[in-house]
Order: structure tokens, then sequence, then C-alpha cells
């Protein structure tokens, strides 16, 4: 049974790979979303999630922020291309869905909130564009700054 919603991941580019039958490092690959197997405490690959699903997820959010339709979808497209796990930016300081800097984002972010989950970031993002943060980005500046 895995923990919905609890996830992490490594920084650098050895991924712990775990199954039911067998455990093993794997060298080479880019970091990725792990889930907690609930019964035994052990990450496990996190299922994926479709890009229609993802921008259901921001639209939900900037319906809910009352944030100008498709603004923060569009930034978000040009910062990740809906990639979110493993997708690392901006020399290596940006992580995520949102490409957010881990200082900046914790430096907005609600109690709770994990840097590597892909719906926290979706929140968060959706909190700056709200409350006229959106600078923090550079795809916003690149497209709606004069």
């Amino acid at each position: 049974m895995l923990i919905p919603g609890f996830t992490f991941a490594p920084k650098n580019n050895v991924a712990l790979i775990v199954s039911l039958n067998e455990c093993f490092l794997q060298d080479d690959v880019e970091p990725v979303y792990w889930q907690v197997l609930a019964s035994q405490g052990l990450p496990v690959a996190r299922s994926e999630i479709s890009e229609e699903d993802i921008i259901a997820k921001i639209r939900n959010v900037e319906m809910r922020y009352g944030i100008q339709k498709d603004l923060m979808l569009s930034v978000i497209q040009c910062e990740s291309g809906f990639k979110h796990d493993g997708l690392w930016g901006d020399n290596g300081m940006a992580y995520g869905i949102a490409q957010f800097h881990e200082d900046t984002f914790y430096e907005y972010a609600f109690k709770g909130m994990n840097y590597y989950d892909l719906e926290d970031q979706i929140e968060l993002a959706g909190w700056m564009f709200a409350n006229g943060l959106q600078q923090n980005w550079s795809c916003y500046n690149l497209m709606y700054k004069p």
C-alpha cells in the first residue's frame, strides 16, 4: 500500500529502485519522485501522472486563487513542459513542475509542504501568482513583462 502524497527525491544521480522482489542501486539516472511503501517503509517509484491530470490540477488552482485563466498554466508549460519527475533546471538549482529554487520554495511554503511534491509545487505557485510574486519565474518575465 502506497502512502498518497508522500514524496521525496535524491539530489544526486543515484536512485534506489525498490520492488517487492528486489532492491538495487542504479547509477546514471535522473532523480525521480519516490513514494513510501507503508508496510515496510521502503521507497518505490511513484506512478506516472498524465499531462491532462497535471493541467487539470493547475487549472483548479488558477480558479481557486482567481488567477487569470491559463496564466500560470502557460508559465509552467514554459518552465517545465509539464514534466515533473526528476526535472532539474537552471544549472541544477531549480526542480520540478514549477522549477522552484529550493530556497525560494521554502521562503514562501506553507507548513508541511514538500519541495519535491508535484501538488505542493502547483499549490505554492498558485498562491505566489495570486499574491503578485510571479516575477520569480523567468518564463513569466519573458512572456508577460513589458
